[in-house]
């Protein structure tokens, strides 16, 4: 059976590296993002040491405060006399303090940019389903968390490449075939994006496309793949596969994607790449 990795090297490297950027001075019974980051770099800190079946500890507390998460910005927003801005890495930080010099909030004396939770709990939790076999309870956290943006509608922050790989992977799952290439192209569109992130992003593309029996689109994006990250193991199998399909070889069946088995062993000791 052919398995597809849907993680890219450094996702939780990444994301348990994110510096928390909060005001712990502020009182957690009044500011509900300070109690998510707090609950999201636990869980980080336990998935890093046991696994990402380690998550079942918090999921029921992640999954509370994803859905908060719009409301919990809004508080983050109105407070004063110091107004808050939810950010995902330093980019989206700078562009949250540039809007805030020219649009300060009213009553408002200060704004802060702080770490923003949402995004990598939407990401951990999509990765403990799919991990489950879960794709479709992975798809409505991912969805969720991709509403969390400084800049609505647009695809940016630290942490949008990878909701974007690991929604790639749920939706192979589910043989979602067009709808990958959607992602994947949306992905692929994204500024700045880490080699290692845009490589998942094309190989995304050559399964898919694979699947849909398209096999020279799907070998040129395997290529493209590799050009970003030379060695791939998954990538050089895949090309191998398709060449197989050419000449006549029968085809196998999709493999079941799991999500948080991929970091590289320099990222998460505990994991054994796909």
């Amino acid at each position: 059976m052919r398995v597809r990795s849907a993680f890219l090297s450094a996702g939780f490297a990444l994301l348990t590296s994110a510096a928390s950027a909060a005001d712990n001075s502020a009182s957690t019974s009044t500011t509900p993002w300070v109690d998510d980051l707090a609950l999201i770099n636990q869980t980080r800190a336990d998935v890093q040491t046991r696994g990402i079946l380690a998550l079942a500890d918090h999921r029921e507390q992640l999954e509370k405060a994803l859905v908060g998460g719009q409301h919990s910005a809004e508080l983050a927003a109105a407070a004063r006399p110091t107004s808050y801005v939810l950010t995902d890495g330093p980019a989206d930080s700078l562009v949250a303090m540039m809007l805030a010099a020219t649009d300060k909030p009213k009553g408002a004396t200060s704004v802060v940019a702080v770490e923003d939770p949402y995004p990598a709990i939407s990401f951990y939790l999509a990765s403990y389903y799919d991990e489950l076999g879960k794709p479709e309870e992975a798809l409505g956290v991912l969805d969720l968390g991709l509403t969390f943006s400084t800049l609505p509608d647009i695809d940016a922050g630290e942490t949008r490449g990878l909701i974007l790989v690991e929604r790639g992977a749920a939706l192979e799952a589910l043989h979602r075939w067009q709808d990958v290439l959607q992602n994947e192209d949306r992905g692929l569109k994204m500024d700045d994006l880490d080699n290692h992130v845009k490589a998942a992003f094309y190989r995304g593309r050559g399964y898919a496309l694979t699947e849909l029996n398209q096999l020279d689109d799907a070998e040129a994006a395997y290529k493209q793949s590799l050009n970003l990250d030379p060695g791939n193991k998954l990538a050089e199998g895949e090309l191998k596969y398709i060449a197989g399909l050419k000449v006549g070889a029968p085809r196998a069946a999709p493999g079941t994607l799991t999500k948080v088995q991929k970091a590289q062993p320099e990222a998460t000791p505990q994991s054994t790449p796909q």
